[in-house]
């Protein structure tokens, strides 16, 4: 809303152990990277309070769609998918029904997870800024 990061993406990736689900931001040239940590701490807190567009849901779930299918198309993707699986999972067989499972995902179910995952406690940030003439 603010326009003040050129982007800003989310990254999970699965893991037998704990694992970290990273933000990043990157500030426009014009903005100060001070205001872009209070701005993604705002998101959150619309989360976990259950301000949460459908739509984003659902563009969510798009994405995981894609991302799983685009992933079965060679074979190169059905064998890391499929290895991926039978580690974490313990069956290669629940591939076929993550998307049920994608697809159940509720408003409620992203606002639990939010408030559980994004307390304040459990946070560590990293914000690295360009020395000057970089």
């Amino acid at each position: 809303d603010k326009q003040i990061a050129n982007e800003a993406s989310v990254y999970f990736r699965p893991s037998l152990d704990p694992s970290l689900f990273l933000i990043y931001a990157q500030a426009r040239e014009e903005a100060d990277p001070a205001t872009l940590e209070p701005a993604i701490y705002d998101v959150l807190e619309r989360i976990i309070s259950g301000d949460i567009d459908e739509r984003e849901i659902r563009k969510a779930k798009n994405q995981i769609r894609v991302e799983v299918i685009k992933d079965l198309k060679d074979n190169s993707g059905r064998t890391e998918l499929l290895g991926a699986y039978e580690l974490m999972a313990g069956d290669w067989r629940r591939v076929f029904s993550t998307l049920a499972k994608v697809e159940a995902i509720t408003k409620e179910d992203v606002q639990r997870a939010a408030t559980a995952c994004f307390h304040p406690d459990r946070r560590t940030v990293v914000t690295l800024v360009p020395e000057a003439g970089q």
